[in-house]
């Protein structure tokens, strides 16, 4: 598939998921586990990291939706200090959403090389031409951004401090923090200038639109059932 077809229907997918209240998201995560289904399991593992990463966000969602969100108690009106019944359907569809909307981006990012992906960026960013957007400007900072988050996730990983070291999680956070960052302007004074090319990917075949086409005829149908039932 082409990756500019990739790209845009997991914003069709994800505009539908921003919408949704429920329904139209499980069946986004439906789809989205099927595709994994399809392509390979083990593209799961770095979702799974991301899901971690994210687990506080996660608490924060489930106090505030479930405890501040006015509406009938879990078990009964006596009970104020349980959570609401409409405060649980709205955190957990938004904390729902989340997770499909990293699982689906994941995907993306598992699928598609890191060239393809630039190049997708720059084939749908040609409109942007005739407002006298450089476009292309955005496709390399885009190419240098993906190079440099890969530079610093292995340096990030070299600067853990030994284990046998008795501090606390904050000192050792700070310290790895401290050494990543010495060591990220080090690389930057040392690293020499290289040249860049990216190429524009060639017009996606017609009939590949109708992928999210299709993806978004279905999420909005669900979406329409989920108003009126």
């Amino acid at each position: 598939m082409h990756p500019a077809i990739r790209v845009v229907s997991l914003i069709v997918l994800g505009s539908a998921i921003a919408l949704s209240q429920g329904r139209a998201v499980l069946f986004a995560t439906s789809l989205v586990l099927a595709l994994y289904v399809v392509t390979s399991t083990t593209h799961l593992a770095p979702a799974l990291k991301m899901l971690r990463r994210m687990r506080w966000l996660f608490v924060s969602i489930v106090g505030f939706y479930f405890w501040f969100t006015p509406g009938e108690p879990l078990w009964d009106s006596a009970s104020s200090w349980l959570p609401s019944v409409e405060g649980m359907q709205q955190g957990g569809a938004r904390i729902a959403a989340l997770v499909t909307l990293v699982l689906a981006v994941n995907l993306l990012l598992q699928t598609t090389p890191r060239d393809a992906m630039v190049s997708a960026v720059l084939w749908l960013t040609q409109p942007l031409r005739w407002i006298g957007f450089a476009h292309e400007r955005l496709a390399v900072r885009l190419t240098l951004v993906f190079e440099a988050v890969r530079e610093v996730q292995s340096l990030y990983a070299a600067a853990a401090p030994p284990s046998t070291e008795r501090r606390t999680p904050l000192a050792r956070f700070g310290e790895r923090v401290a050494t990543l960052f010495e060591q990220t302007l080090q690389r930057a004074d040392v690293q020499d200038l290289q040249p860049l090319s990216v190429d524009i990917s060639a017009n996606p075949p017609w009939y590949q639109w109708l992928y999210p086409l299709l993806t978004g005829m279905a999420m909005a149908a669900v979406l329409a059932s989920e108003r009126l039932g």
